[in-house]
């Protein structure tokens, strides 16, 4: 073998080398996730989604709703493009005020959202069912608004934000864990 043909077989048997040290490494092999959005707590469970609400917020299951599948055509749907604020609770205000009068839908269905605090201070807003048949439809419209927003990156939040039931609407309110609870 001449020299040059001496160092095109070492360059190659490198590159080999270099393929088969990347391809055992057990960090490539997983999948990447894609993140779930765990700075919204809540959930809602099933539910069938009917007439304008289902043109807003997609389908009936988790899959099909559009929070999950696809949150950037969910925050057009809503007419929500920027959230303001110097806080988690004024960017959470701003996005529920804007989901709220964005669409004749979300009109209809809720009040405006009204600042609340619990028995420890801490921030929060009840959305007031004004439309909708069940309360828990109220929870499930506005879990997804909020966990849609936070996987367009249209909310950014320095902390978790639990979306429950509250008696006439949907309560949303800053934690520090999943096991917080609204201490009325």
């Amino acid at each position: 073998m001449t020299k040059l043909q001496n160092e095109s077989f070492i360059r190659s048997q490198i590159r080999r080398i270099l393929r088969e040290d990347k391809e055992e490494d057990p960090k490539e092999k997983e999948p990447k996730k894609k993140p779930k959005g765990d700075t919204v707590l809540g959930g809602i469970g099933r539910g069938n989604i009917s007439g304008m609400m289902k043109d807003i917020f997609g389908g009936g299951t988790k899959q099909q709703r559009l929070a999950e599948s696809n949150p950037e055509k969910l925050m057009r749907n809503l007419q929500i493009s920027d959230v303001r604020g110097s806080d988690d609770q004024e960017k959470t205000k701003s996005l529920l005020s804007k989901a709220v009068s964005g669409t004749e839908g979300m009109s209809e269905a809720f009040g405006p959202p009204e600042e609340k605090k619990d028995g420890r201070g801490r921030w929060g807003y009840l959305i007031t069912n004004k439309g909708l048949e069940k309360d828990r439809y109220a929870v499930l419209f506005v879990y997804d608004t909020v966990r849609g927003a936070v996987g367009a990156k249209t909310l950014e939040l320095s902390e978790k934000v639990k979306v429950e039931a509250a008696s006439g609407g949907a309560l949303v309110y800053g934690v520090g864990s999943k096991d917080e609870r609204w201490n009325q």
